[in-house]
């Protein structure tokens, strides 16, 4: 079954910003970049101060959309 999607907030404030649907969401691990979802949205959210703040929702990488990936990089190759 596929992952739910994730909220996150990119650390220079960029979410919201119109454009970056179907963005890689990508992580630093053991010095290296690692894509773990795609940005997909954004939504308001209720946070702690009782406000509601923009925040960015993207869709982690599960095994359809790494087959789907991995499919597209093969016949990009043929």
């Amino acid at each position: 079954p596929a992952a739910d999607a994730i909220v996150y907030a990119c650390r220079l404030g960029l979410s919201g910003v119109p454009g970056l649907s179907g963005s890689p969401i990508v992580v630093g691990h053991e010095g290296r970049t690692v894509v773990v979802a795609i940005h997909i949205g954004w939504t308001l959210q209720k946070m702690d101060d009782g406000r509601l703040h923009v925040v960015s929702i993207g869709q982690p990488i599960d095994r359809t959309i790494a087959a789907a990936i991995a499919d597209a990089s093969a016949n990009r190759r043929r």
